[in-house]
């Protein structure tokens, strides 16, 4: 039997060799050769396939290969059944719309977010969705990754001589939960010495790894609460070999082996400094090495974007009925840019939208503006 080929566009694989990607990417499953019934492609010229997926955006394609700075295009021309194509949402309903007709054109949506932020798509999968780790590549040259999948999935546990850390940037927008978040690691960080803060406006590091590798706990805080829309946050923790100190996603637990994470409460700063308190009085690193191990490999093997899309495939079956006619898919500018009036109505939709999502956030979230609302 013939395996399925895959093929993946999201907006920093413009090259097919960027090293942001090939560090998930595992070849022995996945690639040409692999034992799995899936081959997946990188190359966004690669006409075949049988399936498409998006991840968040389709990127600017250099229409000529030979001259990547020349004209470029931001859509697809399918090469598979209209219903063989998924796009998988990352940003959060308070920062992004991916508005009605962007998100219409796809047979499926995998997505951890609200209904009202895919439009209620009859094809919504609602899971999490598996998004790039940034653990393990230079955020500031992403093209440059440090390691490989093999690498990465076979490297042993580092020598933890530190005790906590967390990254927070100085960001403080009221839209999204950065500036709760931001007031809350202040608090942590008043509370407990040890705490190392990484981040933009804090302790700069150009690879995740550096601030998660040394410590043995690791706060991790989402800026949009959803049920399943947990993120890179949690997955490079785990990465990094690290016990998350968790706030985020609602059913994030139940992705994981139990003890493999603590969860926080943003709207109870004072609970949730006893209880980091507690973990690390009490070595709860060291107990729960074994759920942390496990979590490790269903991040690398089961939540990882290639498997995960593998799944979801095998789950559903393949359609093979090819359209009468050419049908394309365009990106979000591309959409605004051929219709004028699409893009006013786009506009008024991200108004409406932010509006509803960031109402929402505030619901489940205290809205406290600095550390004297704490007090």
């Amino acid at each position: 039997m013939s395996r399925q080929r895959v093929k993946l566009l999201a907006r920093n694989l413009a090259d097919s060799s960027n090293r942001a990607w090939l560090k998930q990417f595992d070849l022995s499953r996945f690639g040409p050769e692999g034992t799995e019934p899936f081959e997946f492609t990188l190359d966004p010229d690669d006409r075949n396939y049988d399936w498409l997926i998006v991840y968040d955006e389709i990127p600017k394609i250099p229409v000529d290969a030979g001259q990547p700075n020349g004209r470029s295009r931001q859509f697809e021309v399918l090469n598979c059944p209209p219903k063989n194509s998924i796009l998988v949402t990352s940003e959060p309903s308070t920062i992004k719309t991916y508005g009605k007709k962007y998100v219409s054109q796809f047979g499926y949506v995998l997505t951890g977010l609200e209904p009202w932020s895919t439009h209620s798509h009859p094809g919504a999968i609602i899971e999490q969705s598996s998004m790039v780790w940034y653990y393990g590549w230079k955020y500031d040259k992403p093209g440059e990754g440090r390691c490989d999948f093999d690498e990465l999935a076979n490297r042993p546990w580092p020598e933890k001589n530190k005790s906590i850390s967390t990254f927070c940037s100085d960001k403080r927008q009221r839209s999204t939960l950065h500036n709760q978040r931001y007031v809350f690691t202040q608090y942590l960080k008043s509370q407990l010495q040890e705490l190392q803060v990484f981040g933009h406006g804090a302790h700069w590091v150009s690879d995740k790894a550096e601030a998660l590798d040394p410590y043995r706990y690791h706060v991790a805080i989402e800026n949009h609460i959803a049920p399943d829309h947990w993120t890179e946050k949690l997955a490079d923790a785990f990465l990094g070999y690290c016990l998350p100190l968790y706030f985020g996603a609602t059913r994030a637990a139940d992705y994981f082996p139990k003890d493999a994470l603590i969860e926080l409460d943003l709207a109870r700063p004072e609970w949730s400094a006893a209880r980091i308190k507690d973990a690390i009085a009490n070595d709860e690193f060291t107990a729960r090495k074994p759920a942390i191990e496990e979590a490790r490999q269903r991040i690398l093997h089961e939540h990882n974007l290639f498997p995960h899309i593998a799944r979801i495939i095998s789950e559903r079956g393949s359609n093979t009925e090819m359209p009468a006619k050419p049908i394309t898919i365009h990106s979000r500018q591309s959409l605004r840019k051929s219709n004028p009036i699409y893009a006013i109505s786009h506009f008024i939709e991200k108004l409406i939208q932010t509006r509803r999502s960031t109402r929402h956030q505030q619901k489940l979230v205290p809205s406290y503006k600095n550390l004297k609302d704490l007090s």
